[in-house]
């Protein structure tokens, strides 16, 4: 969580370095040891700086793995499948970055062994799960999935494809995978025609 303090306002520039920073400390020492202080040496930022943007170390790196993992938009293509396929291969793009290549075993290793970290790694995702629900609110209001249909679960199937390969130390998965995941899921969740069951 970032803790947000009156007076000026934060910089953008700023925060962007101290995230990349934390993930190349994350690459580099894992979750264990990574400093605080190495990561403000590192940003070119004093220690209160960081503080100033994140209560703790936990927060700070939760906030970097939400800057990796998470595309940059959602988009709207009119078309729950297309949304779908689209948003994973935001995902799949993020996936093969250098830096994520570099993180996504530490990241995996660290959590196999780490509860709190594991906790950590979850709510990144879940913060993917909560933007993820536009996508699947625009295909209930157009009709495309069933009013009864399990969104979280659905949901949960596609993110925890991409998260049980990072806990393999697995960047992303292969383009015609991740379409026919979108698929099943999709199976599970559609709206049925007059004819079908």
């Amino acid at each position: 969580m970032t803790t947000q303090h009156p007076g000026r306002p934060r910089s953008a520039r700023v925060d962007r370095a101290i995230l990349a920073a934390a993930l190349e400390e994350l690459a580099a020492s894992g979750y264990m040891d990574l400093a605080v202080s190495r990561v403000a040496s590192r940003a070119g930022v004093s220690t209160a700086s960081i503080y100033r943007r994140w209560r703790s170390k936990p927060d700070m790196v939760l906030a970097a793995i939400r800057e990796l993992i998470l595309p940059g938009r959602f988009p709207d293509t009119g078309s729950l499948r297309a949304d779908l396929v689209a948003y994973m291969r935001g995902r799949a793009r993020a996936a093969r970055s250098p830096i994520y290549r570099r993180v996504a075993p530490a990241l995996g290793a660290e959590a196999s062994r780490n509860p709190t970290f594991r906790r950590t790694l979850e709510e990144a995702f879940d913060s993917g799960l909560a933007a993820e629900r536009q996508i699947f609110d625009r295909a209930l209001a157009r009709g495309e999935i069933r009013p009864d249909a399990e969104i979280q679960v659905a949901r949960h199937a596609l993110i925890g494809a991409v998260f049980h390969n990072l806990l393999q130390g697995q960047p992303t998965l292969p383009p015609e995978r991740m379409e026919a995941l979108v698929d099943l899921v999709l199976f599970g969740i559609a709206a049925r025609g007059p004819n079908e069951k």
